[in-house]
């Protein structure tokens, strides 16, 4: 399952407008987009969130994603 890159996470909280592009964009409060970024929560990883997020800041999904690996 793909989550966001921690470094993005960092952009994001740094920048108002971005969360509030997502907050427009998912149709969510702050407090709620807060929590998405403090639990990196699949929401983020919506086709949305992450046209508001490939747009803000001028990446490629590749650099957004990271891929968790499972342990056996």
């Amino acid at each position: 399952m793909a989550r966001i890159n921690n470094n993005v996470l960092d952009l994001i909280r740094n920048s108002k407008i971005c969360k509030a592009r997502l907050q427009i964009a998912l149709d969510k409060s702050a407090p709620t987009i807060q929590r998405y970024l403090d639990d990196n929560d699949i929401m983020l990883t919506t086709a949305v969130a992450l046209d508001v997020i490939q747009s803000e800041f001028e990446l490629r999904e590749e650099q957004i994603l990271e891929t968790e690996t499972t342990k056996v």
